[in-house]
């Protein structure tokens, strides 16, 4: 192609233009694709924390229940570990929403990661094809 544009061939360099054109999609979807992947790598650290406040604040609200339990027919402990235990549900309540929202985020990440991954796989395939012969995506 670079000697049909040096000999002066309108189409040889149409094409040469062409093909720098996809590099530098190519380059621009692969520094989107690392942004992407350390976003999900975030994304999955916050879930791990979520989950992990979750089953802390899990754990409370069983360590309360048990200590209304076994407080018996005392009227003001009860009525304490009952606040104790409606404190912790809404904890762990507040806690599975941002786990959600966390989890429809990163959905979404993952989607447009894909989408990026294909993008790049029909650009280094030279665009044919439907990018069918290029690398398999992995989910």
């Amino acid at each position: 192609l670079e000697a049909a544009a040096r000999r002066g061939d309108p189409g040889g360099a149409a094409a040469s233009a062409a093909a720098e054109a996809a590099a530098a999609e190519a380059e621009r979807l692969a520094a989107r694709r690392d942004e992407m992947r350390a976003e999900a790598s975030a994304a999955a650290e916050e879930i791990a924390a979520l989950e992990a406040r979750r089953e802390r604040a899990a754990a409370e609200a069983e360590t309360a229940e048990a200590a209304a339990a076994a407080a018996g027919k005392e009227g003001g402990v009860v009525e304490a570990a009952s606040a104790i235990v409606a404190q912790a549900s809404q904890k762990l309540r507040d806690a599975e929403n941002e786990l959600a929202v966390v989890r429809g985020l990163l959905k979404k990440e993952r989607e447009a990661h894909a989408a990026a991954r294909e993008r790049i796989a029909q650009l280094e395939g030279g665009g044919a094809g439907g990018g069918a012969a290029g690398p398999q995506s992995r989910a």
